[in-house]
């Protein structure tokens, strides 16, 4: 009886484990198109894009365990409005602030993916 219980203990946490791993770790909504659109912001541009990605096989494999369709992809820097130039103390003091962020921040860029699950 111990031993039974043991195993199902340990059935339990595993799949509670496996499915805290299947998880969605950015944003996915539906468009009015009907396609979805994830988005995630990380430090790197890879894994912005690993996370997206996966999120879409995620929403797809809820949806009917189809296979997503990319539409589109995108990346883009959040520091992108701190690196434009200008003259002076302005363009010194943005291209520090630029630095400082892509040192520090845990969020340099931004993914996009916009799919549909065929």
């Amino acid at each position: 009886m111990k031993k039974n219980t043991l195993i199902l203990t340990l059935l339990a946490t595993s799949a509670l484990t496996l499915a805290s791993c299947a998880s969605i770790k950015g944003t996915v909504y539906k468009q009015k198109s009907g396609d979805y659109k994830a988005t995630y912001s990380a430090k790197t541009e890879a894994e912005a894009l690993k996370v997206v990605h996966s999120d879409a096989k995620i929403t797809c494999k809820e949806k009917g365990g189809k296979t997503p369709a990319v539409v589109d992809e995108k990346v883009s820097s959040l520091t992108e409005d701190t690196e434009k130039t200008g003259e002076g103390f302005a363009a010194v003091a943005g291209s520090a602030v630029s630095a400082v962020d892509k040192y520090f921040s845990s969020e340099v860029v931004r993914a996009e993916l916009t799919f549909d699950c065929t």
